[in-house]
């Protein structure tokens, strides 16, 4: 079935939200603030995020789509959200 769309693929039109709702989410939730009980007590206190490529992998049925840019070197939509949170 080469050539088929990958069910487990993000559609590259949903990558800037989930970019942004995650680096939200880390800003929110993940810093020096302790949130829910017990364990959760203690501050995760992120510092450092990482994305995991910088360009795509050429791996067949979009399994490899997961970086900053494409494989010809043009920028996927996380991109713009990751560089304006680098920005702030």
């Amino acid at each position: 079935m080469a050539g088929d769309k990958n069910i487990w693929a993000v559609p590259e039109d949903r990558e800037e939200k989930l970019a942004a709702a995650t680096l939200k989410y880390i800003d929110e939730k993940l810093t020096s603030r302790a949130f829910g009980e017990w364990v959760r007590n203690t501050p995760p206190g992120v510092e450092r995020v990482y994305w995991f490529a910088l360009d795509d992998y050429a791996f067949p049925q979009d399994t490899g789509n997961f970086g900053l840019f494409r494989l010809d070197g043009s920028e996927r939509p996380q991109s713009r959200v990751i560089k304006e949170y680098i920005g702030r």
